[in-house]
């Protein structure tokens, strides 16, 4: 079903300016519902700009209304993500199908033109068609919302987040949560300059090796924690990415978000267009990897090897003990 909703017309001679749709669906199905949230951005006729969804069995995911400013809508989105509160198939599946903007031309100057001229109900059946590939439920419904900003707007919103935020020295590892548990560390990706995966090729739920920055009481607690240091060397850990951002502009940094472990993320600041980075692999990197609740990823740690050669020793140590008391048995009886 599709709600189409009043369209603002858009002055389609202005310059300058930024095109927002945002969208939110929902299944009742009966037997599990499903909400989901989508939100992108246009700024020319040539090629998508960005764009931002997520899939949900969680009700609240459709709660966030058509009408909240566009950076909040966004930022839900992310905030979701960074969370867990998502799923990770069906959303990397709808990643997947907004990738066709990209590469296919006509679909994407259908969905520009749809937009800017405010034709909301090809819009809506282009979206209803594109989402319903995923869930394949008749019982869809959607409603979308045109928006228009200026540019100016948009970059001063950009900025404000880019902004660092000075925050006091944090000593200890309750410090370093949020509210709601959740933690993010400073990451940094693993190189591959052979074979690794080309940083603008990167895929919401691909796996990247990461190193956790050693640079502040809270990320050497995490260090500890996850085991990761040994003989004075940190190890890599496999994590899974949730979240891309970057800019058309050459000198705008990759923003990569990762997940570690539930409500343990990790942040990526790249500014490297050209670097190519190393991609988990359970023949190399051993099967005890990092998938969490949604991937089924346990904490890695390279120690894992020692303790099985422990107790091999402890086993033989323990079989030959036993042998030397039997002889030593035998030998007093005589």
């Amino acid at each position: 079903m599709i709600e189409r909703t009043a369209p603002n017309t858009i002055d389609i001679k202005s310059e300058n300016r930024i095109l927002l749709i945002k969208a939110r669906f929902e299944t009742n199905s009966g037997v599990q519902n499903i909400y989901g949230q989508l939100f992108i951005i246009l700024t020319n006729m040539e090629a998508l700009e960005s764009y931002h969804a997520i899939i949900s069995p969680h009700s609240d995911t459709y709660d966030l209304e058509l009408h909240t400013s566009w950076s909040k809508y966004q930022e839900f989105i992310i905030e979701r993500k960074w969370k867990g509160l998502f799923s990770i198939n069906l959303t990397n599946a709808l990643n997947l199908h907004l990738e066709q903007f990209r590469t296919d031309r006509t679909m994407y100057k259908s969905l520009y033109q749809y937009t800017i001229n405010s034709n909301y109900s090809k819009l809506d059946v282009l979206l209803y068609d594109l989402i319903n590939h995923v869930l394949h439920e008749k019982t869809l419904h959607i409603e979308s919302v045109i928006q228009e900003i200026s540019t100016e707007e948009y970059n001063k919103v950009v900025e404000a987040r880019n902004k660092p935020v000075e925050k006091p020295l944090q000593t200890g590892l309750e410090d370093s949560k949020k509210e709601d548990d959740s933690v993010i560390l400073k990451v940094k990706p693993v190189l591959a300059p052979v074979r690794g995966k080309p940083i603008y090729t990167l895929k919401v739920g691909d796996t990247i090796m990461v190193k956790i920055v050693p640079d502040t009481p809270k990320q050497k607690e995490y260090i500890k924690i996850f085991k990761l240091e040994e003989n004075g060397v940190i190890h890599s850990i496999p994590a899974s990415v949730i979240d891309i951002k970057h800019g058309t502009g050459k000198n705008d940094p990759f923003e990569i978000i990762v997940k570690i472990e539930e409500k343990i993320f990790g942040k990526i600041i790249e500014d490297e267009r050209q670097i190519k980075l190393r991609i988990y692999d359970p023949k190399i990197d051993g099967n005890q990897s990092i998938f969490g609740y949604d991937t089924g990823m346990k904490i890695y740690s390279k120690s894992k090897s020692s303790d099985r050669a422990v107790k091999a020793f402890i086993l033989i140590l323990s079989i030959f003990l036993t042998a030397l008391l039997i002889i030593i048995a035998y030998i007093l009886i005589d």
